[in-house]
């Protein structure tokens, strides 16, 4: 669909796709101990909700300079 896709990572942040089906997955069930990677290859994540089907990861591009 379109606009569904998220932010592309900043210089410090790297992001977090979700796909659920239902209710609005709370905030508090979003990982927030996350760390980058040397990567930016996508990684599983686990998020706790009701509904969620998958979650990845994708790292910073630059986590040596954050």
């Amino acid at each position: 669909m379109p606009d569904t896709a998220p932010p592309g990572p900043s210089a410090c942040r790297g992001t977090v796709s979700v796909a659920f089906l239902g209710e609005d997955v709370p905030l508090r069930a979003l990982p927030y101990d996350l760390k980058p990677a040397d990567t930016t290859a996508p990684a599983p994540v686990e998020v706790a909700g009701d509904g969620v089907l998958s979650a990845i990861y994708v790292s910073p591009p630059h986590p040596d300079s954050c």
